[in-house]
């Protein structure tokens, strides 16, 4: 996670969105196969943001 994120800071780019935009992961609709499991397993500080670590 740590060289995603060096990676993303690298190239300038907002981890959380275009400036601090919401986003939104569906888990489970008519487009899908099948319903996505997530499982959090932790947070990342990100200045004044939390970011959810799945797994």
């Amino acid at each position: 996670m740590d060289l995603f994120i060096n990676s993303m800071k690298k190239l300038e780019l907002d981890l959380l969105g275009e400036r601090g935009e919401y986003h939104t992961l569906v888990l489970s609709s008519s487009l899908h196969r099948s319903k996505l499991s997530v499982k959090v397993v932790g947070a990342l500080e990100y200045g004044d943001y939390e970011i959810l670590v799945a797994g």
